[in-house]
């Protein structure tokens, strides 16, 4: 059985986390490819957690968010998710990742 449903090459990973680096420049950008990519982020952040109560996903949303913005500062560990696994935790996180680059193209 395979760990992961959401694998993703390294180099396009990369590609998206520094996309979502850049997503407050990029929504307020004069172009429309940067406002479109800032669109898609945005777009992904709604869904994650979709499957999980209200107050769970607004965390949860939270903490993968951060954690792709700097993973080393904001592991799984720094935030209080009782009901969320480890595992499910960065599954959530490649599942973001992977639309994001679906959705753009990448």
């Amino acid at each position: 059985m395979p760990q992961t449903k959401y694998k993703i090459d390294n180099n396009i990973r990369g590609v998206v986390v520094r996309y979502c680096r850049m997503c407050d420049k990029y929504r307020a950008s004069q172009r429309e490819t940067q406002r479109q990519i800032a669109k898609v982020i945005d777009s992904n952040i709604i869904l994650i957690g979709a499957e999980f109560p209200d107050e769970i996903q607004n965390k949860l949303r939270a903490a993968i968010w951060n954690s792709t913005i700097d993973a080393k500062k904001y592991p799984y560990e720094v935030w209080n998710l009782p009901t969320v696994s480890r595992n499910e935790f960065y599954e959530q996180k490649r599942k973001f990742i992977f639309h994001i680059a679906r959705d753009i193209g990448i």
